[in-house]
């Protein structure tokens, strides 16, 4: 019995002397997506997100910081320049050290009186921090938001997390001589960003999520550490409110960073349901995008000084 060409390519013999036809497992194999460096690829439809998978063989300390720094964890092994959210934690840290290191003397020691008196290269560093915590804050709340499949719920969550994205925005805007509208800004975005990570708690709890989504969350991350610090910071400048003091100022400098550490870890991959993408930040979307707002920011701010106030347009 002869075998014809097409037979000698379409099938194969076994062991047993037996015609067998290959499996078509090289097709799949072209067509499943390869992984390649830098290339984020989506976890399959109905299955536990890689992020979840990998911190299962973590010991309880390596699991500990993969929760709460999140996203810089998982970017441990990337080059820095990849790190915007460090680097955006970092300039909120670098502005009050600057700040305080130029010696001036402010009629208010706080974050917005510094800002009222030090160059602008100074204050450029703050404005960038506070664009990029606002940017993350408007990104993570349009993904909630989207992703809740509630009505209520979805209108909640929009209003939650707007509310302090743009009352924080509104506290760089204005400058503090512009006080009403200032000190308006401040206690709104004080007290909606305390709300806004208590609504997020509630909404994504096993009580909400069994009546509202079958059991589902929305928001998936566990991280807590900013919460808690925030709530610290928070009560801090509630305590030292009139004092006009450093220990005030502490308590400012620790919330603020804390709501920025709380909006970004939001760009870990598998926070929202639905999206096993991580944000794409690193320093380009930080300096070059977030830094384009920072600029248009402290422009108006420094227009709201100078003819608002008879303040002075800063130096360089």
């Amino acid at each position: 019995m002869t075998m014809s060409v097409d037979e000698s390519v379409d099938e194969s013999v076994d062991a047993g002397g037996r015609r067998t036809r290959p499996s078509a497992r090289r097709g799949n194999d072209d067509a499943r997506p390869s992984a390649r460096d830098g290339d984020d690829v989506e976890a399959p439809r109905g299955s536990t997100s890689a992020v979840d998978d990998d911190e299962r063989d973590l010991s309880v300390a390596e699991r500990l910081c993969a929760t709460q720094l999140g996203v810089s964890y998982d970017k441990r092994d990337r080059p820095w320049l990849e790190h915007g959210e460090a680097c955006l934690l970092a300039t909120g840290q670098l502005y009050p050290l600057c700040a305080v290191a130029t010696g001036m003397r402010t009629a208010n020691i706080s974050l917005c009186g510094y800002m009222e008196l030090v160059p602008n290269i100074v204050g450029a560093a703050y404005f960038v921090g506070v664009a990029g915590t606002v940017a993350s804050c408007v990104w993570g709340t349009l993904r909630a938001t989207r992703a809740e499949p509630h009505r209520a719920l979805k209108a909640a969550r929009f209003a939650a997390g707007m509310t302090p994205a743009v009352t924080l925005a509104g506290t760089f805007v204005f400058p503090r001589c512009m006080w009403n509208v200032h000190q308006t800004c401040v206690v709104w975005w004080a007290w909606s960003a305390l709300f806004a990570m208590v609504f997020e708690w509630v909404a994504d709890s096993k009580f909400v999520a069994r009546r509202a989504r079958c059991g589902e969350r929305v928001v998936t991350s566990d991280v807590v550490l900013p919460q808690l610090t925030y709530v610290i910071g928070f009560a801090i400048t509630l305590k030292f409110y009139y004092t006009n003091s450093s220990d005030f100022f502490r308590g400012e400098i620790l919330s603020a960073n804390s709501f920025s550490w709380w909006c970004l870890s939001k760009h870990r991959a598998g926070t929202f349901a639905g999206r096993s993408k991580a944000r794409t930040y690193t320093w380009r979307e930080l300096f070059l995008g977030d830094g384009l707002y920072a600029a248009l920011m402290m422009c108006v701010y420094r227009f709201n000084q100078y003819h608002g106030c008879g303040g002075t347009w800063g130096t360089f």
